[in-house]
């Protein structure tokens, strides 16, 4: 398997009041715990999200969008089970080729955990926060785990003004008898449904894009609502 965290942070001089590790260290630690998933073949897409996503300088932690690999029933039919084999993955660490796990899962994990916490044995402190959802929600998702902060709230605001029922997992329909998933596979699925214009995943542009969608909310004289996280 892949070895993840597994290189020294380059000498950099590090910011007082700065927490974490270095963007580019973040960036090729994301680079591998993809490239260990996407190698063992148990997730189907799996995007960067949080502060690395948005070139924070310096990141506490790293965030990344996964569709994992689902069950199927005796039918053939796709459940809402992720399967052994991904769960296995992970509690395995990482192992590199000596055997030595690079990262130890936090909390347990299940078929249907939605966050799943690695903590890095590598780097003290720095841990990757896995957000699993399934494809015809990936971008929904993406966009708000991505971030910054008051982006989500914004989000939520913005798809209830437009008459939608948001969940953080999903974007739904209301009005009708039944909620009607509606499929948000990209940023740009989303921001279509939801009528406001996609925007680059900086956090300059992101906090544009919160604006935008404030205004429509504030225009259709939606109450403010707490982080949906």
């Amino acid at each position: 398997m892949t070895a993840t965290l597994a290189h020294p942070l380059p000498a950099q001089a590090e910011p007082a009041d700065a927490i974490g590790v270095p963007l580019n260290a973040a960036r090729r630690a994301a680079f591998k715990v993809l490239r260990t998933l996407r190698g063992l073949g148990v997730v189907t897409r799996a995007r960067v999200a949080g502060s690395v996503r948005r070139g924070k300088d310096w990141c506490r932690d790293l965030d990344i969008v996964v569709c994992p690999e689902r069950e199927r029933d005796l039918w053939g039919h796709v459940s809402s089970d992720w399967t052994q084999r991904f769960l296995d993955a992970l509690l395995d660490g990482g192992r590199c080729a000596g055997g030595v796990p690079i990262w130890a899962v936090k909390g347990g994990i299940t078929a249907h955990s939605r966050q799943i916490t690695l903590q890095s044995l590598r780097v003290p402190g720095f841990k990757v926060e896995l957000w699993t959802t399934v494809p015809e929600h990936f971008g929904w998702m993406l966009m708000i785990r991505t971030g910054p902060a008051e982006l989500g709230p914004a989000l939520m605001r913005c798809a209830r003004a437009r008459g939608f029922a948001p969940e953080v997992q999903r974007l739904r329909r209301a009005g009708t008898r039944v909620l009607e998933d509606v499929p948000t596979p990209t940023e740009h699925a989303a921001c279509a449904a939801l009528g406001v214009r996609w925007r680059p995943p900086d956090t300059t542009s992101r906090e544009a894009m919160a604006r935008d969608m404030h205004t429509i909310a504030d225009a259709a004289n939606v109450p403010e609502a707490g982080d949906p996280a």
